[in-house]
């Protein structure tokens, strides 16, 4: 017997509301399991946008996002 609110418990819970989409993917050769592509393409725009808050002037900042 599992208890709902054990750790193992969530987990099952978890995972039987989503299983329709685990069977999906399990199913479907052509998905990823992770969207590591995605953010490895995307890193580059996050951290750029975060350095610019610290460009120091406002006009400083705008020629840093235009290079």
């Amino acid at each position: 017997m599992v208890l709902p609110k054990s750790a193992i418990g969530k987990a099952i819970s978890y995972t039987l509301k989503l299983w329709g989409k685990l069977i999906a993917y399990a199913s479907d050769g052509s998905y990823e399991i992770d969207n590591n592509r995605i953010e490895n393409t995307i890193r580059p725009l996050a951290i750029g946008r975060k350095n610019y808050l610290f460009a120091g002037l406002h006009k400083a900042a705008q020629k840093a996002a235009m290079v």
